[in-house]
């Protein structure tokens, strides 16, 4: 399976009926080399193992079916932000290779409950998923990680609104002039200055005196 993947004898009718017969044993081979044909009957056969009790094969499926920029994807994988450990990981994964804003709001409601006890590694893996959809994200579906108790994700707010860059991010952003921590601060005097909003500049010039080097920087 591993050596088909990316080989046009892979979508041959008789080759993609036994590798669909090898979905529910596989633990993944099989499920990439039919995802990258993208055949009708492929694309169908890993929508069906979505619903699979087994994680590896509704895993595999999903993160296919992303790639492969099938919407079928979206809504199993936003499902699955609710489930613990490795479901909400491989979710996030599958949600960063579609280009649809319809999962940031899911996405940074998953962040915006996690803990600190959650540890690092989950919410980094959620905040770079944000990052991989802020090209083509609504400003508002950001708006809620400016007011999080984590910095971390306030500052990934910031930057992906900075990255975004929509006038519609002025007025938030100002207010994250007032944040508690100096990175978060200073970001928002950059994005401010990516905007380039005129009613920013006052506020701006009253960050000159902030007491940390970096956000007078900025």
């Amino acid at each position: 399976a591993s050596a088909l993947r990316g080989k046009l004898v892979a979508m041959h009718p008789k080759v993609q009926t036994a590798l669909i017969k090898m979905l529910e044993q596989d633990k993944g081979q099989a499920t990439m080399t039919l995802g990258a044909t993208k055949t009708k009957k492929a694309m169908d056969a890993l929508a069906t193992a979505l619903k699979s009790k087994t994680f590896s094969s509704r895993s595999m499926a999903v993160l296919a079916l992303a790639k492969a920029q099938d919407p079928r994807a979206v809504k199993p994988a936003i499902g699955m932000l609710k489930a613990k450990d490795l479901d909400a990981s491989t979710a996030m994964r599958a949600l960063g290779s579609l280009d649809d804003t319809g999962a940031l709001a899911p996405l940074v409601e998953h962040i915006a409950g996690l803990r600190e006890d959650d540890g690092f590694n989950n919410l980094n893996k959620g905040l770079q998923t944000v990052d991989l959809l802020k090209s083509t994200a609504a400003s508002e579906f950001l708006f809620p990680l400016l007011r999080n108790n984590n910095y971390r994700v306030r500052l990934s707010g910031v930057v992906s609104l900075g990255a975004v860059a929509s006038k519609k991010a002025s007025k938030p952003l100002i207010g994250m002039l007032k944040d508690a921590h100096w990175l978060v601060r200073g970001s928002a005097a950059e994005a401010l200055g990516t905007i380039g909003d005129v009613q920013a500049l006052k506020h701006l010039i009253k960050s000159l005196r902030d007491s940390s080097w970096y956000v007078r920087q900025h």
